[in-house]
């Protein structure tokens, strides 16, 4: 898990020198969340990317335990950007996206793939335009296949659930 974390950190760090004069966003967030069909709820880890040419922000996670692994990758296209309190820099947003993942556990291996709203808030303060930090709550629904039982047999499932983000992200054309 620290190597994980450790290549991302450094993935980062190759990011920020590689695109520092294009105008890229680089941060990181960390999630949680749960499943209403399965029950399950979790947190993890996420690489914030936000290319100036393609209006997409990007998402990259993964999380760890004793007895499984997740990762995942997620576009959300921006639909309403507004702003609550200017004079602070306070807005806020909503997101239509989508996602895929893989997750591997001690009975399981699956596939899934969806739809995602993030809602949320974003602070950029007039004095330290560079730096943004933000937090929202995505509902989410998708489908994934695996192998549940542990047995040699693929099922397939629906499975809606919910999210929480926190986190920042660096604009590099502000350093």
């Amino acid at each position: 898990m620290k190597k994980v974390v450790f290549i991302l950190l450094l993935a980062g760090l190759v990011a920020t020198g590689a695109f520092a004069q294009q105008g890229w966003g680089v941060g990181a967030f960390g999630t949680f969340g749960g499943s209403f069909n399965e029950g399950s709820v979790g947190s993890g880890g996420a690489l914030s990317l936000k290319a100036p040419t393609l209006p997409m922000y990007w998402g990259i996670s993964f999380s760890a335990g004793s007895n499984h692994m997740n990762l995942g990758l997620s576009a959300d296209y921006p639909i309403i950007n507004g702003v609550l309190v200017s004079d602070v820099g306070l807005g806020w947003y909503v997101q239509g996206g989508l996602y895929g993942k893989f997750a591997t556990g001690t009975n399981y291996t699956a596939l899934g793939a969806g739809a995602r709203l993030p809602i949320g808030l974003n602070l950029r303060l007039p004095s330290i335009r560079f730096l943004e930090f933000f937090l929202s709550a995505v509902p989410n629904v998708g489908i994934y296949t695996g192998n549940f039982s542990g047995n040699n047999s693929m099922d397939i499932r629906f499975d809606s659930g919910w999210a929480g983000e926190i986190g920042f992200r660096v604009w590099l054309s502000y350093l």
